[in-house]
């Protein structure tokens, strides 16, 4: 499944996600919606909810891990997969460190979020 934004909201409140982190999360929301659009404008098939939606959960796990010490993107990932959030759990997962990408064409959510 693929949240809306006002669902992903609702995650980070869930999760109690710190102010400073939203801020900068609402930030890389944006900005990936725009570059999302603006690639799926000019022809190249990219999920602009997708892309949306794995930017505004990709720091979900953060506020939590700040206690327990535990791999950000890691805790994140699980946090997508308890929500059935599928879909999100890799850009999330990835966002830190991006595997599995192709130098030379095809673009995907995760590495707009990675951006």
């Amino acid at each position: 499944m693929i949240p809306s934004v006002e669902e992903c909201f609702r995650l980070m409140d869930k999760y109690a996600m710190l102010e400073n982190i939203r801020a900068h999360t609402v930030m890389v929301g944006k900005i990936a919606f725009i570059v999302a659009r603006d690639l799926q404008r000019s022809g190249i098939d990219v999920s602009v909810k997708k892309a949306t939606a794995g930017a505004l959960l990709h720091d979900i796990g953060k506020t939590p891990s700040l206690a327990s010490g535990e791999n950000h993107a890691e805790m994140g990932m699980r946090i997508c997969l308890e929500n059935d959030l599928c879909e999100i759990a890799p850009i999330v997962r990835e966002h830190v460190r991006l595997k599995n990408y192709e130098l030379e064409g095809g673009y995907c959510e995760k590495e707009i979020v990675y951006y």
